[in-house]
């Protein structure tokens, strides 16, 4: 079950925006937290870090359209749960493009649904903007209502 949502950032701008749209929102709290600090946070117990060569020390296998979640076991001081992303950026699929923040969201979304109803836990979420955008708030704000879509899926989740 996913009991709360940390939505993290280093960048000024994107701070004030988040907390303009979600502060007043129950479950759902705004960190000014750096990038080093973000996977060793004791405030999560679950991250959205798209690098897939964190996945690979836990021997988890890239795969190029699907995420995946890996269980660190809170090894190097890491949280116990990362969702990594797909290992592909804007590509072609049978003469569409396909928006790589679209669909990383959307299937990062989607393996913490499936992990909030196969882990037998209470979730807190931790997603850092800064490191789904690459530190750029001009992208985030491009994606600002996939964010916030992704974020109303995860907060009807049983």
């Amino acid at each position: 079950m996913i009991t709360k949502i940390y939505l993290c950032s280093e960048n000024d701008l994107i701070l004030t925006d988040l907390k303009n749209e979600f502060e007043s929102v129950d479950n759902i709290s705004i960190e000014n937290i750096s990038i080093t600090d973000f996977a060793k946070s004791k405030k999560f117990n679950l991250i959205v870090y798209y690098f897939i060569v964190l996945a690979e020390k836990f021997n988890i296998k890239s795969t190029k359209f699907e995420s995946q979640i890996v269980n660190t076991n809170n090894e190097f001081g890491l949280v116990k749960y990362i969702v990594c992303g797909p290992n592909f950026t804007n590509v072609n699929i049978d003469g569409m493009k396909i928006d790589y923040y679209v669909f990383m969201l959307n299937e990062m979304v989607k393996k913490i649904l499936e992990a909030s109803k196969d882990i037998n836990e209470d979730l807190n979420v931790g997603f850092h903007i800064d490191i789904l955008f690459k530190d750029s708030s001009i992208e985030y704000f491009q994606y600002k209502d996939l964010i916030k879509n992704c974020i109303q899926q995860l907060q009807t989740a049983p």
